[in-house]
């Protein structure tokens, strides 16, 4: 940005977004609050904190989380 070009470039309507502190911050705070799925599946269908982890129970868990009729 130290040129008339460079300002140019690096401008809003070019899609240059400003990297700031708020940024990061939001950026850190939507990392940590979302979630991808796999504790639910992990937890609540394998049953990894209350159960072994067996093939047979992977089984069901594949089964139960896909909504699959028939598996293996």
């Amino acid at each position: 940005m130290q040129t008339a070009k460079g300002r140019v470039l690096l401008s809003p309507k070019n899609g240059a977004v400003k990297i700031d502190q708020a940024l990061l911050d939001l950026g850190r705070k939507s990392f940590y609050e979302e979630t991808f799925g796999n504790e639910v599946f992990l937890s609540d269908i394998l049953g990894v904190f209350n159960g072994p982890l067996t093939i047979e129970n992977f089984q069901k868990a594949i089964k139960e989380h896909f909504h699959l009729e028939y598996f293996f």
